[in-house]
């Protein structure tokens, strides 16, 4: 974990949340965090097989009526550069999904894309009840390989037709870019927290960008994951309060730049309806150049693309 999630996870995050039998983490990126799922084995098969001296490993996980079966099929070196990834899942003993349909490269086989390091606490895919239907999904955590990016999930929902017999699996992706992700139970039901991964890299590096917090609702395999940010408006208070102390560290140092954090201070500060006061106060920095030291009208257009930015991603409160 990277940027704001390394500097105050613990602070934001509160008490981490309790193990349960129904709740699991989907991938936190480099320092994970793990709760135990409910009904879930793991079988391992390790073999040689003759073709390109390539090393198969296939898992299984299963909950309630849902088995889960990953095979990857990697080079026999280390790290593996390309992995050929084959998932199944089948619901009362019935394939309802094959990886031969896939999306983007979350299974796209001999890929640049990776299944991270499977541990028995802590694994790639989960299988749990993400809206309180007691029909589990299926949470798949990859990574697309390189120093600087990136974590990617995948949630596969039930699918049925219109007397109710399952058809399928739907799938739907999330970037969750260096921070990862991890189902947390919060009034209302679960959700996955992550972070706004649209903020990395967008007016500073990872190490400088601050992403906001983001937390997503599965509302079934139609809609998929909504966002529930707005629903705990409490967790972005915190949050902003914690990014508050730190701008003084930013204001009075030279050769600091500032862009990161206030745009994930000011994020917070929009989606909590403090539209104006948080925008008087960029533009005093800006007037002063302290948001980044360059001249007063590079730190004005830096306010001005920030605002227009958030206005569109739509961080204002519905009215």
């Amino acid at each position: 974990m990277t940027g704001f999630g390394a500097r105050a996870a613990a602070v934001l995050d509160g008490p981490r949340p309790r193990r349960t039998s129904t709740l699991a983490p989907v991938r936190s990126a480099f320092r994970r965090r793990a709760v135990a799922v409910g009904a879930t084995s793991l079988g391992v098969a390790l073999l040689l097989t003759t073709a390109a001296a390539a090393t198969s490993t296939t898992r299984t996980v299963t909950g309630g009526p849902v088995t889960v079966t990953v095979t990857v099929v990697s080079p026999d070196e280390a790290p593996p550069v390309k992995q050929g990834l084959h998932l199944t899942i089948d619901r009362d003993g019935r394939r309802l999904f094959t990886s031969d349909a896939h999306r983007g490269c979350t299974f796209a086989g001999a890929s640049g894309c990776l299944l991270p390091e499977w541990t028995a606490s802590d694994p790639p895919v989960v299988v749990t009840d993400l809206d309180g239907d007691d029909e589990p999904e299926v949470l798949v955590t990859q990574f697309t390989g390189g120093a600087n990016c990136c974590l990617v999930l995948s949630v596969f929902g039930l699918r049925r037709d219109a007397a109710g017999t399952p058809t399928g699996y739907r799938q739907h992706v999330v970037w969750t870019g260096h921070a990862g992700s991890v189902v947390r139970p919060l009034d209302g039901g679960p959700v996955i927290q992550t972070r706004d991964f649209r903020f990395e890299y967008r007016w500073a590096s990872a190490v400088e960008s601050y992403p906001p917090l983001r937390l997503m609702r599965f509302a079934g395999a139609g809609r998929g994951l909504v966002d529930a940010t707005g629903e705990h408006l409490d967790l972005v208070r915190r949050e902003r309060a914690v990014l508050h102390r730190r701008l003084p560290f930013y204001r009075h140092g030279r050769d600091r730049d500032a862009r990161g954090l206030l745009a994930g201070w000011a994020a917070d500060g929009y989606r909590l309806g403090l539209r104006h006061s948080t925008l008087h106060t960029l533009r005093t920095w800006a007037t002063k150049r302290q948001i980044f030291d360059t001249t007063v009208a590079r730190n004005r257009a830096y306010v001005r693309q920030l605002d227009r930015t958030l206005i569109r991603w739509h961080f204002l409160p519905s009215r």
